[in-house]
């Protein structure tokens, strides 16, 4: 007689409550057990009867092999926020678990579809990150362009940058508007969210290359270092200064602006893609200009009514991910659309969400699939051009394994 269920792995059931925002008292009304038996299963001292299990994958939205995926041998480094402290902890839960489902659904992808392979610059980094200087931050962000021979150029699409060197990207939906992002470093694939609440491209762009930050400089730093506010607001601010000078050099800053005011980082924003906010900051880390300065140029930045929205942003929208989506497209092309949902680990609607794909791509109701076009390789300015005339940013070849 079969009293549960093999193979059922207990966090694989933390995980899924916490990325539906299921408690365990929701949970026990839904499956109709008491709680002790959810926290068992979550243990792994017990594991559900079949017919359970069913009622948990109904519950939670979420297919039986989900509970059997094993658990990743390497784990990966902390996972960082670009959040306000006030953010629930609910909020953080559901986002960290998400940004987990976005790396399990790129191994599975990757293990049919040949994804690029990770290509983060390794450092020199001191034990203490805190140890390096705002010089030596921002010095460590221009080596990191030279290490993907960018120059000093504008970059055109860091989205399909970090994609091309095998960083796992996502925008999707989150429950905290004050949740920008958050990424995690891991052996094979980093991963990162990005918020799809915004609607700035410059902020989002810088978004993206505050969590390349975190990857390069912060890969090793403890998780409970994040939980005392002085440090959390210290690494924070070392991602900002990276993301500054990864988007905007100082030397090229130093040559390109000529007037620091805000019609001055008008002329330039269209050019570097960055917003007037992030230059009057580096203005004032460069010494043009003084606090008194800055804080003139908020006034004046706030009395124009750009806190929300700035001039521009409406031709600068937010950079899409899309390694993922053109990788499933690939696999279903090959194998159809049952074939891949087999192997899926998600609900499908989870998939559409962390890969952007159309919905209809995995229930057979379109056949339309885009065609691959391998990129030009990325001059010196910056990664090539991505619009392609099937709209979609590959940067790197895909192929079948």
């Amino acid at each position: 007689m079969i009293l549960g269920t093999p193979g059922f792995i207990g966090s694989r059931l933390v995980e899924a409550r916490l990325e539906r925002s299921v408690s365990v008292r929701a949970l026990v009304e839904r499956v109709g057990v008491s709680a002790p038996a959810i926290y068992s299963w979550e243990n792994g001292n017990s594991n559900p009867k079949p017919e359970l299990l069913c009622k948990l994958c109904e519950a939670l939205d979420v297919p039986e092999h989900y509970f059997l995926m094993p658990v990743e041998q390497e784990p990966g480094s902390a996972v960082f926020y670009r959040a306000q402290r006030s953010t629930s902890v609910a909020a953080c839960n559901a986002a960290e678990a998400k940004l987990s489902w976005l790396h399990r659904l790129g191994t599975v992808v990757g293990q049919n579809i040949s994804l690029p392979p990770m290509n983060l610059p390794t450092f020199s980094i001191p034990s203490d990150p805190l140890a390096l200087s705002d010089a030596e931050v921002e010095d460590l962000a221009v080596q990191t362009r030279r290490h993907w021979g960018l120059g000093l150029g504008p970059i055109s699409n860091i989205v399909a940058l970090l994609e091309k060197h095998g960083v796992l990207l996502a925008r999707a939906q989150v429950d905290a508007e004050a949740l920008d992002g958050l990424s995690r470093y891991f052996p094979d694939h980093a991963a990162g969210l990005l918020s799809a609440n915004k609607e700035s491209g410059p902020r989002s762009r810088f978004d993206a290359a505050h969590e390349l930050g975190h990857l390069v400089l912060h890969r090793d730093v403890d998780q409970s270092r994040l939980n005392k506010p002085g440090e959390w607001r210290a690494f924070e601010n070392q991602a900002h200064r990276f993301a500054a000078a990864f988007l905007f050099p100082p030397e090229a800053f130093r040559s390109e602006v000529k007037s620091f005011s805000l019609d001055g980082f008008f002329d330039v924003k269209m050019r570097w893609k960055v917003s007037v906010r992030m230059m009057m900051m580096q203005a004032r880390r460069l010494g043009f200009l003084s606090e008194e300065g800055v804080t003139r140029l908020h006034i004046n930045y706030a009395r124009r009514g750009y806190k929300r929205n700035e001039p521009l942003d409406e031709q600068l929208p937010p950079e899409q991910p899309r390694l993922l989506r053109r990788a499933l497209e690939l696999w279903v092309a090959e194998r159809g659309h049952e074939e891949v949902c087999a192997h899926l680990p998600f609900a499908v609607r989870d998939v559409v969400t962390l890969a952007g794909v159309p919905r209809g791509l995995l229930t057979g109701e379109t056949a339309q699939v885009l065609k691959f076009v391998p990129a030009p390789a990325a001059d010196e300015e910056g990664p090539s051009r991505q619009d392609l005339p099937d709209g979609g940013a590959s940067v790197t070849p895909l192929r079948p394994r």
